[in-house]
């Protein structure tokens, strides 16, 4: 497993160092055989290895190890989080994936794969569901997508014109049917997730304007806690932050746990929230 993992590691780091090469650094293959104290085959193995994945990069005396035609973000996207699992193995989504080994063992990766095979080929999953009350529920989902959000592992399943979401932990078995589903369009549910705080995942928009003393300025100033952010300096020091989020109940506890220094100037209703948190958070040390 070491070997497999140095190896895929590797495969990046040569794609990176190559993507950010500049006219006057070349990395020959003998270079990179060199650099990670392996065999020039190897580099040349691993440069086949990723034009087999869609990478445009080659290799030539003059030019060296180099990538004709840029990936997309999207690609780029996806190695960087391939990266980093391999890099920090124990730290990316460790407590919910050690969750699902826990509960179900080694039955766990075949649940992941029966979902992710329903989501492929476009399937209808049966599932039996454990509720919060402890009941389980068999039902029909459609699912889109697999994502991790709050420290758990989630599915994300199409519901009519809408979406629901489920905790991947909370089902205790899983069918695959034949029965195929119309999937929506794929641009329509990951926008759900472009206004998400947390894990709440919805179509609902509130616009959010929210005042930082002083003191939280140099703290939050180079933050983006949201894809709209947008910041504006106060003479005296202060900041304003106004954003989009789908969820007031998510900001109002966040809110509310930052203490004195944040203070809500829109929308009202989010207002009345924190106060009420604040209020009941006090009430139990009464």
């Amino acid at each position: 497993m070491a070997d497999t993992r140095q190896n895929l590691k590797r495969k990046f780091e040569i794609f990176a160092f190559c993507l950010s090469n500049s006219r006057d650094i070349i990395h020959k293959v003998s270079d990179l055989a060199e650099m990670f104290n392996v065999e020039p085959l190897t580099i040349k193995r691993d440069l086949q290895t990723l034009r087999f994945e869609g990478i445009d990069i080659h290799s030539s005396p003059a030019r060296g190890v180099y990538v004709q035609i840029m990936p997309s973000t999207e690609i780029i996207q996806s190695m960087m989080l391939q990266y980093l699992g391999i890099c920090y193995p124990h730290n990316l989504y460790d407590k919910a994936t050690s969750l699902l080994i826990q509960k179900f063992e080694l039955s766990a990766l075949s649940l992941v794969v029966s979902l992710q095979h329903c989501i492929d080929e476009r399937l209808i999953a049966r599932i039996k569901y454990n509720s919060y009350d402890d009941e389980t529920e068999e039902r029909d989902i459609l699912p889109l997508m697999i994502f991790h959000s709050d420290k758990s592992w989630r599915i994300l399943s199409q519901d009519k014109d809408s979406v629901k979401q489920f905790h991947i932990e909370r089902i205790s078995s899983i069918k695959i049917t034949k029965k195929k589903f119309i999937r929506m369009d794929e641009d329509k549910f990951i926008d759900l997730f472009k206004y998400s705080w947390k894990s709440w995942i919805s179509s609902d928009k509130f616009n959010v304007k929210l005042l930082l003393s002083p003191k939280w300025k140099d703290r939050y100033h180079e933050r983006s806690l949201s894809i709209d952010l947008k910041k504006t300096e106060q003479p005296d020091g202060s900041i304003i932050f106004e954003f989009t989020v789908n969820s007031l109940n998510e900001v109002a506890a966040w809110i509310t746990s930052r203490g004195s220094g944040f203070k809500v100037l829109e929308p009202p209703q989010l207002k009345e929230m924190v106060i009420q948190i604040a209020k009941d958070t006090i009430n139990n040390y009464k």
